[in-house]
């Protein structure tokens, strides 16, 4: 379980429909440091729960067991930094993204740990 007081928020959010490109900056606003972020899309305006991993698709979340991670694998995403992601989804079927879901990512001793109660969510709009 996260300790209360694990937050970030999305600071600025580009989405380019056309280009098939979103840029996200987070920010840790949060008590704690945390390592990284889940995000989810929902590709329909219908859609109640975003359903579709998106971590795949930036160079951060390669590899990285379905989550967004800084490099070192650690908690060092501190309270105050901020951190930029690009997603690129050309190589998609997706169609309009219509929102994400981000869930900050925090390891706690040697385990990887969802903070659930931390979840938000973003509409986005095309540029």
């Amino acid at each position: 379980k996260c300790p209360d007081g694990v937050s970030i928020f999305v600071k600025e959010s580009i989405y380019n429909c056309t280009g098939n490109e979103l840029n996200l900056t987070l920010k840790n606003n949060g008590r704690f440091n945390v390592a990284g972020y889940l995000i989810h899309a929902a590709n329909s305006s219908n859609q109640k729960l975003a359903s579709i991993d998106l971590s795949q698709y930036t160079p951060f979340g390669k590899d990285k067991g379905g989550a967004v991670l800084l490099p070192n694998l650690e908690n060092s995403l501190k309270p105050g930094d901020k951190m930029k992601s690009i997603f690129d989804l050309n190589s998609t079927n997706l169609g309009r993204i219509y929102f994400v879901e981000i869930i900050p990512v925090r390891y706690q001793g040697r385990k990887r740990v969802n903070c659930a109660d931390a979840k938000i969510k973003e509409t986005l709009n095309c540029i």
